[in-house]
């Protein structure tokens, strides 16, 4: 397959290149690539895209669902209809992601889940948003099923994921913390989030090789100038900070603020929830009832829950407020891939590396997406 025409993000910058596409994958990068495909360009298998913006495909580590279902309850057909919404939207790989929830449920979805993940699925693997976090900080998970660190249940919830657990959410001051840090060494990432964490305990963690923040600002102690909190050492560190750019969880303020002097270190996040896709009304997370009500979701207590957008609109939020589209596809595609150990793999155009990308016009509608080198 070629596809000529288009303006091509590759790497920092847009070019005006053709892309060769063969067996799913990405091969010539170049500017009028020739072939025998070409004699007759009309063929099914290529594409002309003139005036028109490619960009990779998204990479959403963060989110519990859409269209109506959730990955803590989903059955098998639910998620296939899932990943169809996802790569319609622009999300061509994700980590399905589960709140807090009961050992009984863990059981049953982390191998449904599984049962999903293939060559063709946007699905790369489990993120564990908890169970070990703070209480005081709990957001919209349920209290009770919020545990202590406990490395038996944790080496169960690993077993259970049959090594593609590859992100965990977990609190820094939680007795036992350091043993759970050791024991996913080589097994899967730790994110601190869901946290009363002051600075000390962060940096004990980051020293440990802790390197990710879940959804910064968000269920965490706010940052004082004499007590820095996780969010003081975000700004001190070197790490991955989530970002939910929907106008809602952060304010825009914040936003331009840190894409001055950390761009190289933010991911946008959709911490998507079942919603996502439909609109206002009534919906559950992990079991807790979540209204919204004009784009924002919270719990009967006014606790946010999440977000109803997905990644792409995370985007276009920053391109609104002034941020460049280039540090925000960025934030939505290698950054992320590379939090995740699969820079290699996905996240950027570029040869060898899965043929993920997003067609659309220079006002950022999206007119299809190519999943492994297919057209969706």
């Amino acid at each position: 397959m070629i596809i000529k025409g288009a303006n091509v993000f590759i790497g920092e910058e847009f070019k005006n290149i053709d892309l060769e596409i063969n067996n799913g994958r990405f091969g010539k990068l170049e500017e009028n690539i020739q072939g025998k495909d070409l004699i007759d360009f009309d063929n099914s298998e290529n594409y002309i895209f003139e005036n028109c913006l490619i960009l990779p495909g998204l990479v959403d580590i963060h989110t519990h669902g859409a269209i109506g279902f959730d990955f803590c309850d989903a059955s098998s057909d639910d998620m296939s209809k899932m990943a169809e919404f996802y790569i319609n939207s622009g999300t061509t790989s994700l980590l399905p992601t589960i709140v807090t929830t009961s050992e009984e449920e863990y059981e049953v979805q982390i191998p449904k889940i599984l049962e999903n993940i293939d060559k063709t699925s946007p699905f790369l693997g489990i993120n564990l948003e908890g169970p070990f976090i703070s209480k005081g900080k709990k957001g919209a998970h349920n209290e009770k099923n919020i545990r202590d660190i406990d490395m038996s249940f944790a080496k169960k919830l690993y077993d259970l994921g049959k090594n593609q657990i590859r992100l965990m959410t977990a609190a820094p001051e939680l007795e036992n913390f350091n043993e759970l840090v050791n024991f996913s060494k080589n097994k899967f990432l730790i994110s601190m989030g869901h946290t009363n964490c002051n600075i000390d305990e962060a940096r004990n963690a980051i020293n440990m090789g802790v390197r990710s923040v879940s959804h910064l600002f968000n269920a965490m102690e706010p940052m004082h100038h004499r007590k820095p909190s996780l969010i003081g050492a975000t700004l001190e560190f070197p790490l991955y900070k989530e970002l939910i750019c929907d106008g809602i969880h952060i304010h825009d303020a914040i936003l331009k603020g840190l894409y001055r002097g950390y761009s190289e270190e933010l991911i946008i996040v959709s911490d998507s929830i079942s919603a996502c896709g439909l609109g206002d009304g009534s919906y559950l997370l992990g079991g807790l009832e979540v209204e919204v009500k004009n784009k924002k979701a919270t719990l009967k207590d006014g606790t946010i829950a999440g977000s109803v957008n997905t990644l792409f609109d995370g985007i276009k939020h920053l391109v609104k407020i002034g941020i460049k589209l280039e540090d925000a596809i960025k934030s939505a595609t290698i950054i992320p891939a590379k939090s995740i150990n699969m820079e290699n793999q996905i996240g950027s155009i570029k040869t060898g590396l899965k043929a993920d990308f997003i067609v659309c016009d220079k006002n950022l509608n999206i007119l299809c997406v190519f999943k492994n080198g297919k057209k969706f």
